[in-house]
């Protein structure tokens, strides 16, 4: 967490390594703290240095081994 407010977090999936950023966030830090698989919601936004960013929107621990993920806030995270 920094600031705070915000957390920064890597997620992987097979040999893929993502990195979030989750505004107002923090208080997931603790919470995913030793969970090894996560449901994400994310936006992607175009950074401030012109690439792409992953925005984490919402997270929680997951109920299944797999990761879930829902690319847009309309778009449900796919329950299994």
């Amino acid at each position: 967490a920094w600031n705070e407010k915000h957390v920064r977090f890597a997620v992987r999936q097979a040999n893929r390594t993502l990195a979030f950023k989750g505004w107002g966030l923090s208080h997931l830090a603790t919470e995913l703290a030793d969970v090894r698989t996560v449901d994400i919601a994310f936006e992607m936004e175009r950074g401030w240095t012109g690439g792409w960013d992953l925005i984490a929107r919402s997270a929680r621990a997951s109920a299944h081994g797999s990761v879930a993920v829902a690319t847009s806030l309309s778009q449900k995270v796919p329950s299994t």
